[in-house]
Protein backbone atom coordinates (compact mmCIF):
# COMPACT_ATOMS: atom_id res chain seq x y z
CA UNK A 1 0.00 0.00 0.00
CA UNK A 2 1.48 3.29 -0.92
CA UNK A 3 2.17 6.07 1.74
CA UNK A 4 2.31 9.71 1.88
CA UNK A 5 4.85 11.60 3.67
CA UNK A 6 4.26 11.45 7.04
CA UNK A 7 4.12 14.92 8.33
CA UNK A 8 4.99 14.45 11.76
CA UNK A 9 8.09 16.82 10.89
CA UNK A 10 5.98 18.94 8.42
CA UNK A 11 7.95 22.13 8.47
CA UNK A 12 6.86 24.05 5.30
CA UNK A 13 10.19 22.92 3.64
CA UNK A 14 10.43 23.04 -0.07
CA UNK A 15 10.14 19.57 -1.64
CA UNK A 16 10.64 20.48 -5.13
CA UNK A 17 13.97 22.16 -4.00
CA UNK A 18 14.58 19.23 -2.08
CA UNK A 19 14.18 16.73 -5.44
CA UNK A 20 16.24 19.20 -7.22
CA UNK A 21 19.13 18.94 -4.85
CA UNK A 22 18.83 15.06 -5.09
CA UNK A 23 18.92 15.22 -8.83
CA UNK A 24 21.85 17.56 -9.12
CA UNK A 25 23.86 15.30 -6.51
CA UNK A 26 22.81 12.34 -8.88
CA UNK A 27 24.49 14.04 -11.72
CA UNK A 28 27.92 14.76 -9.82
CA UNK A 29 28.36 12.04 -8.16
CA UNK A 30 25.69 9.20 -9.19
CA UNK A 31 28.63 6.25 -7.71
CA UNK A 32 29.10 7.67 -4.27
CA UNK A 33 25.42 8.22 -3.94
CA UNK A 34 24.64 4.89 -4.99
CA UNK A 35 26.74 3.30 -2.78
CA UNK A 36 25.24 4.96 0.24
CA UNK A 37 21.64 4.40 -0.89
CA UNK A 38 23.04 0.60 -1.40
CA UNK A 39 24.82 0.76 2.05
CA UNK A 40 21.81 2.68 4.05
CA UNK A 41 18.45 0.21 1.86
CA UNK A 42 18.94 -2.37 4.53
CA UNK A 43 17.85 0.17 7.42
CA UNK A 44 15.77 2.21 5.40
CA UNK A 45 11.88 1.93 4.45
CA UNK A 46 9.15 -0.15 6.29
CA UNK A 47 11.66 -2.38 7.18
CA UNK A 48 13.28 0.02 9.58
CA UNK A 49 9.74 0.59 10.84
CA UNK A 50 9.18 -2.82 11.77
CA UNK A 51 12.67 -3.20 12.93
CA UNK A 52 12.07 0.03 15.22
CA UNK A 53 8.81 -1.36 16.44
CA UNK A 54 10.15 -4.67 17.31
CA UNK A 55 12.94 -3.79 18.80
CA UNK A 56 10.91 -1.61 21.46
CA UNK A 57 8.12 -3.89 22.05
CA UNK A 58 10.63 -6.86 23.04
CA UNK A 59 13.36 -4.79 24.85
CA UNK A 60 10.63 -3.27 26.99
CA UNK A 61 8.75 -6.46 27.66
CA UNK A 62 11.79 -8.51 28.38
CA UNK A 63 12.78 -5.61 30.76
CA UNK A 64 9.52 -5.23 32.54
CA UNK A 65 9.15 -9.19 32.96
CA UNK A 66 12.44 -8.86 34.23
CA UNK A 67 11.55 -6.60 37.04
CA UNK A 68 8.17 -8.22 37.36
CA UNK A 69 4.59 -6.23 39.00
CA UNK A 70 4.24 -2.81 38.70
CA UNK A 71 7.59 -2.15 39.03
CA UNK A 72 8.14 -4.11 35.92
CA UNK A 73 5.17 -2.21 34.04
CA UNK A 74 6.74 1.21 34.98
CA UNK A 75 9.91 0.43 33.93
CA UNK A 76 8.03 -0.22 30.71
CA UNK A 77 6.59 2.96 30.66
CA UNK A 78 9.93 4.65 30.92
CA UNK A 79 11.62 2.46 28.44
CA UNK A 80 9.06 2.80 25.42
CA UNK A 81 8.50 6.63 26.75
CA UNK A 82 11.95 7.62 25.66
CA UNK A 83 12.26 5.20 22.55
CA UNK A 84 8.98 7.23 20.76
CA UNK A 85 10.15 10.71 22.21
CA UNK A 86 13.51 9.56 20.38
CA UNK A 87 11.19 8.70 17.32
CA UNK A 88 9.09 11.64 17.25
CA UNK A 89 11.79 14.28 17.48
CA UNK A 90 13.62 12.57 14.52
CA UNK A 91 10.65 13.04 12.23
CA UNK A 92 9.72 16.31 14.09
CA UNK A 93 12.94 17.81 12.73
CA UNK A 94 14.50 15.93 9.48
CA UNK A 95 14.00 18.33 7.08
CA UNK A 96 15.04 20.94 9.35
CA UNK A 97 18.55 19.66 10.67
CA UNK A 98 19.26 18.74 6.84
CA UNK A 99 18.44 22.17 5.68
CA UNK A 100 20.62 23.39 8.57
CA UNK A 101 23.23 20.36 8.50
CA UNK A 102 23.04 18.69 5.12
CA UNK A 103 25.53 15.55 5.84
CA UNK A 104 25.01 12.22 4.84
CA UNK A 105 23.00 11.34 8.09
CA UNK A 106 20.62 14.36 8.09
CA UNK A 107 19.95 12.93 4.55
CA UNK A 108 18.96 9.55 5.53
CA UNK A 109 16.72 11.10 8.17
CA UNK A 110 14.62 13.03 5.86
CA UNK A 111 14.04 10.24 3.38
CA UNK A 112 13.00 7.95 6.24
CA UNK A 113 10.82 9.90 8.02
CA UNK A 114 7.72 8.58 7.34
CA UNK A 115 8.90 5.32 8.64
CA UNK A 116 10.26 6.65 12.16
CA UNK A 117 6.83 8.40 12.04
CA UNK A 118 5.35 5.50 11.56
CA UNK A 119 7.68 3.77 13.82
CA UNK A 120 6.88 6.08 16.93
CA UNK A 121 3.59 5.45 16.21
CA UNK A 122 3.76 1.93 16.92
CA UNK A 123 6.05 2.34 20.10
CA UNK A 124 3.54 4.43 21.56
CA UNK A 125 0.90 1.71 21.29
CA UNK A 126 3.49 -0.52 23.37
CA UNK A 127 3.48 2.89 25.62
CA UNK A 128 -0.40 2.71 26.04
CA UNK A 129 -0.39 -1.09 27.17
CA UNK A 130 2.43 -0.53 29.72
CA UNK A 131 0.31 1.96 30.96
CA UNK A 132 -2.73 -0.09 30.94
CA UNK A 133 -0.74 -2.41 33.03
CA UNK A 134 0.50 0.12 35.58
CA UNK A 135 -3.07 1.22 35.90
CA UNK A 136 -4.35 -2.48 36.36
CA UNK A 137 -1.31 -3.30 38.86
CA UNK A 138 -1.82 -0.30 40.61
CA UNK A 139 -5.38 -0.09 40.92
CA UNK A 140 -5.57 0.00 44.96
CA UNK A 141 -3.20 3.11 44.38
CA UNK A 142 -5.30 4.62 42.03
CA UNK A 143 -8.71 4.01 44.18
CA UNK A 144 -6.97 5.73 46.94
CA UNK A 145 -6.14 8.61 45.53
CA UNK A 146 -2.15 8.33 45.43
CA UNK A 147 -1.36 8.52 42.12
CA UNK A 148 -1.66 12.40 41.54
CA UNK A 149 -1.25 13.33 38.30
CA UNK A 150 -3.13 16.44 37.35
CA UNK A 151 -6.50 15.77 35.57
CA UNK A 152 -5.35 18.26 32.94
CA UNK A 153 -2.19 16.52 31.83
CA UNK A 154 -4.19 13.31 31.20
CA UNK A 155 -6.78 15.32 29.13
CA UNK A 156 -3.24 16.76 26.96
CA UNK A 157 -2.29 12.85 26.53
CA UNK A 158 -5.21 11.75 25.27
CA UNK A 159 -5.71 14.44 22.61
CA UNK A 160 -2.18 13.60 21.98
CA UNK A 161 -3.14 10.43 21.56
CA UNK A 162 -5.88 10.84 18.92
CA UNK A 163 -3.27 13.01 16.66
CA UNK A 164 -1.12 10.32 16.78
CA UNK A 165 -3.73 8.10 15.36
CA UNK A 166 -5.59 10.21 13.08
CA UNK A 167 -1.98 11.63 11.48
CA UNK A 168 -1.20 7.73 11.27
CA UNK A 169 -4.05 6.82 9.36
CA UNK A 170 -4.02 9.75 7.03
CA UNK A 171 -0.56 9.16 6.34
CA UNK A 172 -1.64 6.44 3.41
CA UNK A 173 -2.60 7.04 0.11
CA UNK A 174 -5.77 6.16 0.41
CA UNK A 175 -7.35 7.89 2.81
CA UNK A 176 -5.20 10.87 1.92
CA UNK A 177 -6.44 11.39 -1.30
CA UNK A 178 -9.79 11.55 0.40
CA UNK A 179 -8.74 15.07 2.18
CA UNK A 180 -8.79 18.09 0.69
CA UNK A 181 -5.45 19.29 1.57
CA UNK A 182 -5.34 22.35 3.67
CA UNK A 183 -7.23 20.05 5.87
CA UNK A 184 -4.53 17.40 5.63
CA UNK A 185 -1.82 19.99 6.19
CA UNK A 186 -3.67 21.38 9.52
CA UNK A 187 -4.02 18.25 10.93
CA UNK A 188 -0.28 16.99 10.27
CA UNK A 189 1.11 20.71 11.41
CA UNK A 190 -1.00 21.12 14.08
CA UNK A 191 -0.59 17.22 15.40
CA UNK A 192 3.03 17.62 15.58
CA UNK A 193 3.12 20.40 17.77
CA UNK A 194 0.63 18.90 20.40
CA UNK A 195 2.08 15.94 20.56
CA UNK A 196 5.80 18.05 21.06
CA UNK A 197 3.84 20.19 23.66
CA UNK A 198 2.85 16.50 25.42
CA UNK A 199 6.15 15.28 25.31
CA UNK A 200 7.31 18.72 26.80
CA UNK A 201 4.61 18.59 29.66
CA UNK A 202 6.16 15.17 30.61
CA UNK A 203 9.47 15.88 30.80
CA UNK A 204 9.00 19.23 32.26
CA UNK A 205 6.79 17.72 35.38
CA UNK A 206 9.47 15.16 36.03
CA UNK A 207 12.26 16.88 34.96
CA UNK A 208 11.52 19.40 37.90
CA UNK A 209 12.07 17.05 40.82
CA UNK A 210 14.37 14.35 38.67
CA UNK A 211 16.50 16.69 36.99
CA UNK A 212 19.86 13.75 36.46
CA UNK A 213 17.20 11.26 34.71
CA UNK A 214 14.33 13.67 32.77
CA UNK A 215 16.86 17.10 32.42
CA UNK A 216 18.33 15.81 29.65
CA UNK A 217 15.52 14.83 27.56
CA UNK A 218 14.08 18.08 28.51
CA UNK A 219 16.49 19.71 26.98
CA UNK A 220 16.42 17.48 23.65
CA UNK A 221 12.96 18.02 23.60
CA UNK A 222 13.15 21.90 23.94
CA UNK A 223 16.40 22.11 21.35
CA UNK A 224 14.28 20.14 18.84
CA UNK A 225 11.72 23.04 18.76
CA UNK A 226 14.57 25.52 17.99
CA UNK A 227 16.17 23.71 15.48
CA UNK A 228 12.91 23.87 14.08
CA UNK A 229 12.73 27.64 14.68
CA UNK A 230 16.06 28.40 13.47
CA UNK A 231 15.20 26.49 10.25
CA UNK A 232 11.88 28.06 9.44
CA UNK A 233 13.59 31.69 10.20
CA UNK A 234 16.30 30.84 7.65
CA UNK A 235 13.41 29.89 5.06
CA UNK A 236 12.32 33.05 5.42
CA UNK A 237 15.41 35.21 5.29
CA UNK A 238 16.63 33.45 2.32
CA UNK A 239 12.56 34.01 0.43
CA UNK A 240 13.21 37.71 1.64
CA UNK A 241 16.54 37.94 0.08
CA UNK A 242 15.58 36.11 -3.29
CA UNK A 243 11.90 38.84 -3.19
CA UNK A 244 14.93 41.33 -3.05
CA UNK A 245 17.17 40.60 -5.48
Amino acid sequence: MGVSPFIFNIDDFDQKRSLDEMRSGCSNGAMTITQSRQSSSALSGWRLTWILIVAVAVFSTVAATTVGGASGANLGIRITARASAVLFLLAFTASSLYQLWPTDTTRWIRRNRRYLGVAFAGSHVVHAFFIIATIVLNTPRFDAGVERTPHGVYVIDFIAYAFVIAMTVTSFDRIAKRMQYPVWHRLHLTGSYVIWFAFFIAYWRRGVTYTEFYGPFLIIVLAALVVRFIAKAKRYSNRGRGGTS
